[in-house]
């Protein structure tokens, strides 16, 4: 059986996700919360093998560049269709910084799937 929600965080950046039927809802925060982008991935296909992505974007706002993948990913592995909303905010991160925020989303994304796939 499916859990209702998984949280989970990793230095600063949290990880939120749901079923809303067979859909796959997450939420990516960190910092000062805020809407950023929104990324659709959606699987296809005879086999469910396929998977394509749509983003949304606010303007001045970096987080499609994470959103897409993440949902593109989650949506072909999981084989179901995903919604990725991120909203990401630290005061002038450093490119290393950067890196960390990617980093330690992409750890996040790969608990949460190796938890739904256990399920």
């Amino acid at each position: 059986m499916r859990s209702d929600r998984i949280n989970l965080e990793l230095n600063g950046i949290r990880l939120n996700a749901f079923y809303l039927g067979k859909d796959l809802i997450v939420t990516i925060r960190g910092g000062e919360e805020h809407l950023g982008a929104v990324a659709v991935g959606v699987c296809y296909g005879a086999e469910k093998n396929k998977s394509n992505a749509s983003v949304i974007s606010l303007p001045g706002h970096k987080e499609d560049s994470l959103v897409f993948p993440i949902a593109a990913r989650l949506s072909k592995t999981l084989k179901t269709n995903v919604c990725v909303i991120a909203g990401i905010h630290f005061e002038k991160p450093t490119p290393g910084q950067i890196r960390d925020i990617v980093r330690n989303t992409q750890s996040l994304v790969d608990r949460l799937i190796e938890r739904l796939q256990t399920e």
